[in-house]
């Protein structure tokens, strides 16, 4: 006996009668979820805006996600109650001290349901969620691709250029004979300065994008499978009892 194991098979059920079941059960899923005041997300709009994006920035950090929206064979979400996070009031300092992302917004969803299933795989995922950002709902999808950000890569490509002219400068300067050891020091001292500052920021962003990731994932998920579709028949049942 297997103790991981949910259960024990009955029947082995053919690729179409699995198929047929997962359909059924989705379209079950979506009625109630429809009467329990949610609404879903169409699939159009999510790999426009999020899914097929070469880079969706976060508030938190300037790391970049890259999520192939076709590598699912099944992804729906429902979510409801969008509001937005209150404005926090700041001193002038801090406003000059620390810059606001402009591609952030402040919405959130009060509850998200997500239905995912891969790309050549025959396992479903029921999971919920409260008080997810707009743009954080990538971060609850299992597959993703962490890429440095646009600033990253502007230190980086900036370290590469002043290397660059060092090295060219101090070629120039040898071969008309006329050595500046200042310019290849200080050249060389800001290449490394830079050159470590870029990996100090890309490893921090990262850091900080895994640990956001990992509480929203720890703490502000309420159910997954089973559990869930019980959790919607009883939010279901107390919605009709409202309208009765």
């Amino acid at each position: 006996m297997n103790p991981d194991h949910d259960s024990v098979d009955s029947q082995r059920l053919s690729a179409r009668e699995r198929l047929d079941n997962e359909y059924w059960l989705l379209q079950k899923i979506d009625d109630l979820l429809h009467r329990s005041n949610f609404r879903e997300l169409p699939r159009e709009v999510l790999l426009e805006n999020f899914l097929l994006q070469k880079t969706s920035s976060s508030p938190s950090s300037y790391i970049n996600v890259k999520i192939n929206g076709y590598d699912y064979d099944v992804l729906k979400f429902w979510v409801l109650g969008r509001e937005q996070i209150p404005i926090e009031e700041r001193s002038r300092v801090k406003k000059f001290f620390r810059k606001t992302n402009p591609l952030a917004s402040m919405d959130y969803f009060k509850r998200v349901i997500l239905a995912v299933r891969l790309k050549g795989q025959d396992r479903l995922y029921l999971k919920a969620f409260r008080d997810i950002p707009l743009q954080n709902l990538p971060q609850l999808l299992p597959i993703g691709k962490l890429q440095i950000g646009r600033r990253e890569q502007r230190l980086i490509w900036s370290t590469g250029f002043v290397a660059a002219s060092t090295a060219v400068a101090h070629l120039i300067t040898t071969m008309a004979n006329f050595q500046l050891q200042g310019l290849v020091v200080g050249g060389t001292s800001l290449s490394i300065i830079l050159g470590l500052l870029s990996f100090k920021n890309a490893f921090q962003t990262k850091i900080n994008y895994l640990s956001n990731m990992n509480r929203i994932l720890f703490y502000k998920n309420l159910a997954s499978n089973k559990q869930l579709l019980g959790m919607i028949i009883d939010r279901a049942e107390d919605e009709l009892s409202k309208e009765v």
